[in-house]
């Protein structure tokens, strides 16, 4: 069997999409504002794109009884009872390759073991669990702060006039590796001088390559080649490490970081391309945790895996008892709904990072000559991912496109163009990928693609694709394109000159979460994101032999201005070293909640706080966390009220006063929008229900040296079940000078009653509402939705041959899953459920905890059930007619309770082996 997560990339607004706003009345959206590339075509691109973050076959991290170093054990006793499990898998005639073992942040190994030897390999003493290993994909940039602008933001330029810079704190970077030659991060400027890496180097002291240039976990064959030198090649890590902590000559093109006197672990896990992989992640960490990091920043993730006890999130949790506090992203998957974050960010001691767009950004720019419309004919670019590297200079012909008869303009570039030769052709944004506009255009005989915006703002796209784009591609904005697209449709011959040179021009969604930043919560409903930094339109470092220096957006790059605040927090009070409670709470009681809506991903509507699971407690000010303590203090600093709480929830805050004067505040509540319910894939719907709220205090009194003890009771909103919501409680001084909050999050209603199995959904014709258009789960004859068979349709028919001639189950998941069972049965007469095949065996998969995907997942059954306590060589149904029974159990739910379990039997099928 093959499981397979199938996740879709949306990559444009819907062209033409409306939406009417269902909010209570307190709240009224614009009519134009509507959910993110829900249209016909998009969803129709989903069927054939391939998984983006599959399982990686036959790759298993097996956890071991005991407790790594870091937990209480000792590394040791880990290895012998990891030893132990592999000479009895061996005994067992279990053929396992060992890859590598893990016992300072986690107790375990990874291992290739095939998919019908693992059930033998779980049923050993010793064993655990059992996981699988992931692909991680380096994480999108989205193209949109810059530091000189960002660093201000966050308040980290008045805690260096304060004397911090975050000197004696280590950091690592568990990433694509640094460029330590680069002068911005005390390299000598020279490519390939190794001397700028290692303990007498200037930053980059500590590190390792674990994958080498050539490696991507998604390749087969693709095997990690480590060395001693964790250069980059990729240019990711780089820009994260100078956002931490670069220390450049501003004067002439440098740039500053949040910390620029940290020391730096560049610690390697992806190779210049592609993707890495959990177990060498993990790897990665374990190393950190022996070279002594103060901070691990951790820009990667793998989306909706967001149980907080897989191994990389549970290895996070455990490097804090190392003395070591892991800042992780809360992921770029903003647009595909609730429960998007994931591992390691959702864990629980990690700090977990949403993204805030900034006020200004740095951007390339061409010029477009005559000039079009009042511009002054500069435009302000981003570089798509995956096309040519844009040129620095040359001229060339802007051409609007137009369709195969040459007389239509094929204005969203979704279909064949016709005529570009030799041409620079400008494609509106909408209906069909980035990849799509930028292959059509290159297949015309384009030079060169200018793909502008049908909304507000920036942001970067990629063009990777099926087809190899040889052309420069470039995103500008809906002002810059409309300008150019009404020049040329007044038939005005328009040349467009590249430059060198760079401008600042505003942000135009300035202070609000980026549309990319991911929702939370976590699986089983902890608050996820915790807090939220700059991470749209960054200039940062790059590569010296990718030009130095690049503007990237992401929470890739909101987490490193935590990771160095974080160092400065280190650096203030050395006491707080691993302490990520206290370190926590800090930012987030002196982080300021944005209460600018972007709804749906499309507009920003002022005056409505973002919902906590989008947010956190809002945007950072390290300078006023470093002040807040050696004053005043909240604690816990955040609230995860869980769900079902239709009585009033009470929670003790602690406000203590370490500084030398007495301190008044007022205590309140303030609520951030709703979000929810179902289907949670496209956060269709926003409301503005108050919680019910009750204070012991209205106002306290907290002198110097002592804590003051205030009961906030909570109860949720009159919603329905499944909807998020939160807010924070604030503690206002009495002469309005400083605000501390507490951001609290919940589910209302029973998470177990939510409809876990759900259809999936779309805009319908209209485009005025959602309807079901695949209705899952489904039987099909392939792992596409094209597929499916109806339970009208005659009864199919596998021979078992290969994968095109399997049954298979397609599914979405609306909730993350505690677990789910895949039931082999006979078929009735009647095409039925009946009896087992194998009395006491039915099982042929079960998969454990499972996230919330953003499409659906395909289960294919070749006919075999895995090993069993009775035959170490598993069972192999007999030719004859057969039903699949999907059973799975709703998060934090009970196995003994039959309402948290939902099931599903698809129609009956046939196996019939041809080969006899």
């Amino acid at each position: 069997m093959r499981v397979r997560p199938h996740r879709t990339v949306w990559c444009g607004l819907a062209a033409g999409a409306t939406l009417t706003a269902l909010f209570a009345t307190s709240l009224t959206l614009p009519a134009s504002a509507g959910p993110v590339d829900r249209d016909r075509e998009a969803l129709a691109a989903r069927k054939a794109v391939d998984p983006t973050a599959a399982s990686i076959p036959d790759t298993w991290l097996v956890q071991v009884s005991g407790s790594p170093s870091l937990r209480g054990g000792s590394r040791s006793t880990a290895k012998a009872r990891q030893a132990s499990v592999q000479a009895a898998a061996k005994d067992s005639g279990v053929s396992m390759k060992v890859l590598n073992s893990y016992t300072r942040v986690w107790n375990g190994f990874s291992a290739k073991v095939s998919q019908a030897e693992v059930g033998k390999l779980r049923s050993l003493p010793g064993v655990t669990k059992i996981y699988p290993v992931y692909s991680v994909k380096l994480p999108d940039t989205k193209a949109e702060p810059d530091l000189a602008y960002s660093v201000p933001t966050i308040g980290a330029d008045v805690a260096r006039v304060e004397g911090y810079d975050g000197e004696g704190i280590k950091v690592g970077v568990i990433d694509t590796g640094i460029d330590y030659n680069h002068p911005d991060l005390g390299g000598s400027g020279t490519e390939g001088n190794n001397a700028d890496f290692g303990a007498n180097a200037p930053r980059v002291k500590y590190g390792y390559d674990f994958v080498g240039d050539d490696y991507d976990a998604d390749t087969d064959g693709s095997e990690p080649v480590p060395d001693n030198y964790p250069d980059d090649c990729n240019g990711h890590g780089t820009h994260v490490a100078g956002i931490i902590g670069a220390n450049g000559d501003v004067a002439n093109g440098g740039v500053v970081g949040v910390a620029p006197a940290v020391t730096f672990g560049a610690y390697r896990v992806f190779g210049c391309d592609g993707s890495a992989d959990t177990e060498v992640i993990l790897a990665a960490m374990d190393r950190a945790a022996a070279d002594g990091m103060d901070v691990v920043n951790m820009s990667l993730g793998e989306s909706f895996a967001s149980w907080p006890d897989y191994p990389d999130a549970a290895a996070a949790d455990a490097l804090r008892l190392a003395g070591t506090i892991v800042v992780a992203a809360a992921g770029n998957d903003g647009t595909d709904g609730l429960f998007a974050a994931g591992s390691p960010g959702v864990g629980r001691s990690v700090i977990s990072v949403a993204s805030v767009e900034n006020t200004n950004q740095t951007l390339n720019y061409f010029t477009v000559s005559p000039t079009p419309g009042s511009s002054d004919g500069t435009v302000g670019y981003i570089p798509a991912e995956g096309a040519q590297v844009t040129p620095q200079s040359g001229s060339g012909t802007l051409a609007l496109g137009t369709l195969a008869d040459a007389t239509t303009e094929n204005l969203d570039g979704c279909e064949p163009f016709s005529g570009l030769t030799g041409k620079i052709v400008l494609i509106q944004r909408g209906t069909c990928t980035f990849a799509q506009k930028a292959a059509n255009a290159q297949a015309a005989g384009a030079v060169g693609a200018v793909i502008y915006n049908n909304t507000t703002g920036l942001l970067s796209p990629t063009v990777a694709g099926d087809t190899e784009i040889t052309i420069p591609v470039v995103f500008i904005s809906e002002s810059d394109g409309t300008a150019i697209h009404d020049q040329l449709a007044g038939s005005t011959a328009t040349t467009l000159t590249w430059s060198d040179q760079t401008e600042v021009v505003p942000n135009d969604v300035a202070g609000a979460i980026s549309d990319f930043s991911s929702f939370g919560p976590a699986a089983d409903l902890s608050a996820v994101p915790d807090v939220a930094a700059p991470g749209g339109n960054i200039w940062s470092t790059y590569p010296l032999e990718l030009n130095g220096h690049a503007n990237l957006s992401g929470t890739s790059m909101a987490t490193p201005h935590v990771a160095g605040s974080v160092a400065l927090l280190l650096q203030a009070d050395p006491r707080l070293k691993g302490d990520v409670t206290d370190v926590r709470a800090a930012l987030q009681n002196t982080s300021t909640p944005i209460d600018k809506l972007f709804a749906y991903g499309s507009e920003v509507i002022d005056g409505y706080y973002e919902p906590t699971v989008r947010q956190g407690s809002g945007l950072i000010h390290v300078d006023k966390a470093i002040a807040a303590l050696s004053s005043t203090t909240v604690s816990p600093g955040e609230i995860d009220l869980g769900d079902n709480r239709s009585s009033y929830t009470k929670t003790k805050l602690k406000i203590t006063n370490s500084g030398t004067t007495t301190e008044k505040y007022k205590l309140s509540v303030v609520n951030a929008a709703n979000v929810g319910a179902a289907p949670t894939t496209y956060w269709y719907d926003y409301k503005f229900k108050k919680v019910g709220s009750k204070l012991s205090a209205s106002t306290i009194t907290v002198k110097p040296g002592r804590t003051v003890t205030v009961t906030v009771s909570l109860k949720q909103p009159k919603l329905g079940t499944g909807w998020l919501y939160g807010g924070w409680i604030t503690l206002t001084k009495s002469d309005k000078s400083k605000q501390l909050v507490v951001p609290f999050t919940g589910m209302a209603g029973d998470y177990q009653k939510v409809k876990t199995l759900q259809d999936i959904w779309d805009l319908n014709s209209a485009g005025t509402g959602l309807e079901a258009v695949y209705d899952l789960p489904a039987l099909a004859t392939s792992d596409d939705l094209d597929t499916i068979v109806s339970s009208t349709d005659p009864k199919a028919t596998f021979g078992l041959s290969d994968d095109s001639d399997m049954p298979y189950v397609l599914f979405h998941f609306d909730y993350p899953v505690s677990d789910a069972y895949f039931n082999v049965y006979k078929a009735t007469s009647k095409g039925k459920k009946g009896s087992e095949v194998f009395k006491g065996h039915k099982t042929f998969l079960e998969t454990g905890e499972l996230g919330r995907d953003n499409a659906y997942y395909s289960v294919a059954f070749d006919g075999k059930i895995p090993f069993n306590a009775t035959t170490s060589a598993g069972l192999t149904v007999p030719d004859g007619d057969y039903v699949i029974e999907l059973r799975v159990l709703k998060a934090r739910g009970s196995a003994k309770k039959s309402g948290d379990w939902e099931t599903w039997t698809s129609p009956a099928f046939t196996i019939h082996r041809t080969n006899g």
